[in-house]
This record gives structure tokens, C-alpha cells and sequence, in this order.
């Protein structure tokens, strides 16, 4: 998995935004940081059709997840490519998580560049402790794990499902320690 500095993702931007227009407030970025602690980039807008239909989705799943067990593990930062700020105020207000503020353009592109989104509508789940990515498809989790029970979701929990050993191509039985040593 990618591995960079949440300080370095995120340096000097010192706060989030949450809440509708006029009533929003400031969160602090160093306040999502944490051991267990995992971060959603919502990388989404208005104008996009699959993005309108995955958000009541994602605000669903969300507000399950939050409610309950991950209520202080998990949040969700929506980075907007909105083409106008009115666009982004109307859409942000349907959304009941975090966002980049819509003046922080550059942040936007930088971040869409460094976890390469390619396209919308985007989830990028990363470890909010070291920064570093679980996955660039937090949309496939959204719609396979509805209660959050494979939280914090790290790539690795694929061990659980693979066999304890494997045959190579000689026909000999080896271990999966075995296997990674080579």
C-alpha cells in the first residue's frame, strides 16, 4: 500500500469544514489522526449523475457506521470538483460528513493526483495514523460491508480467505510463510 505522511497530505490545511452553508464549522485536521483510525476521500460533484446516485448511499452507510462502533474511527472528507461554488455549497449541504473547502482548488488536484482518481464518483479509504492507503475502491466496501464489520478494512485481511497452503508447480506442498519468503 502507498505509504505517505497525513501531515503531508493534508500540509497546511489546518481545518475541514462541516455542517450546512452558514452554519458551518471548522474541524480540525489533526483531530481525524489516530491509531484505528480511518479516513474516506469523497472525491465527487454535483454536475455528475453516478456521483448524485452514490451519495445517498455513501450518507446511508455513513451514518450506520458513525452511529455506532466507528463513531470517533471514522470520517469522511468530501473533495469536491465542482465547477462553481454554488454547485459545491448545494451538494456539500446534502452530505453529512467533513469537506476541503471549495477555495482549497489546488489541494483538490494535488490530492486527486496523488491517490490518481481518474474519475467520479471516488472513494479513497487511508489509514488516518500512518497515512498510508487501504484502498483507492472504498466504494466496493461501501456496498459489501453495510454494518462496518471488516473495519478498519486493510488490503491484507485477504489472509483470512486464502488457503494455508498452496502447491507449486512441482506438484509440492508449501506454506504461505513459505511462499512470502520467495
Amino acid at each position: 500500500a502507498d505509504r505517505v505522511n497525513m501531515e503531508k497530505i493534508f500540509q497546511g490545511l489546518e481545518t475541514f469544514h462541516k455542517g450546512k452553508k452558514g452554519k458551518r464549522k471548522d474541524i480540525s485536521v489533526k483531530s481525524l489522526e489516530g491509531e484505528g483510525k480511518v479516513l474516506g476521500l469523497y472525491f465527487s460533484a454535483r454536475w455528475c449523475s453516478p456521483c448524485r446516485a452514490f451519495t445517498p448511499k455513501l450518507a446511508e452507510w455513513y451514518t450506520t457506521l458513525t452511529s455506532g462502533l466507528l463513531k470517533d474511527k471514522f470520517e469522511i472528507v468530501f473533495i469536491s470538483s465542482d465547477k462553481e461554488e454554488k454547485e459545491f455549497d448545494t451538494y456539500f449541504d446534502t452530505m453529512p460528513w467533513l469537506c476541503l473547502p471549495y477555495s482549497h482548488r489546488d489541494r483538490k488536484t494535488k490530492l486527486a493526483k496523488r491517490f490518481k482518481v481518474s474519475g467520479i464518483p471516488s472513494l479513497v479509504l487511508i489509514d488516518a495514523n500512518t497515512g498510508s492507503t487501504i484502498t483507492k475502491d472504498g466504494r466496493s466496501i461501501v456496498m459489501s460491508d453495510a454494518n462496518g464489520e471488516d473495519f478498519p478494512w486493510h488490503e491484507d485481511q485477504f489472509l483470512d480467505i486464502i488457503p494455508g497452503d498452496f502447491i507449486n508447480r512441482n506438484g509440492d506442498c508449501i506454506s504461505w510463510d513459505e511462499f512470502k519468503e520467495k
